[in-house]
């Protein structure tokens, strides 16, 4: 909620949409977004209409969800990345060259889970090859904003 008041993003990509919970949470403090893609990996995950049915709750922005294609994310475009599951470090690492490639100049980029020391570790050099300045949080599982 905190992080939808301080920002105003018209379009965000969210990878690991977790009912869309977060997402709700995030569009109760930020009333400027126009286009929300929830981009799952598995076809396991919860029903789309659940997700889209939360998000809508806070939201008059265009809702989508998409199974995950890498092609989502080509159109540097977008204005909040939002990776919000806990993958493993190799993945990790993919989705947030995936969300950066998708960032217009000036986007952020936001991870969560990091928590751990490998994976703080991770998002520091990932920060640090593109030189920008990483921002963690002490959340409890560990927040990291970055600016493109």
């Amino acid at each position: 909620y905190d992080l939808g008041t301080q920002c105003t993003p018209k379009r965000v990509i969210q990878v690991g949409s977790k009912l869309g919970l977060i997402g709700a949470c995030f569009l109760q403090g930020c009333k400027t977004v126009e286009n929300w893609l929830a981009v799952d990996e598995y076809s396991d995950n919860p029903p789309h209409n659940i997700i889209r049915s939360n998000l809508r709750m806070y939201s008059e922005a265009y809702i989508n969800y998409m199974m995950f294609d890498k092609e989502l994310f080509e159109d540097n475009s977008t204005d909040l990345g939002l990776l919000t599951e806990k993958y493993g470090l190799a993945a990790t690492e993919r989705y947030m060259e995936l969300l950066w490639k998708s960032l217009r100049s000036e986007g952020l980029l936001v991870v969560d889970y990091i928590h751990d020391e490998a994976m703080k570790k991770s998002f520091t050099e990932f920060c640090k090859v593109r030189n920008r300045e990483p921002v963690l949080f002490d959340t409890r599982y560990g927040l990291g904003v970055v600016n493109k």
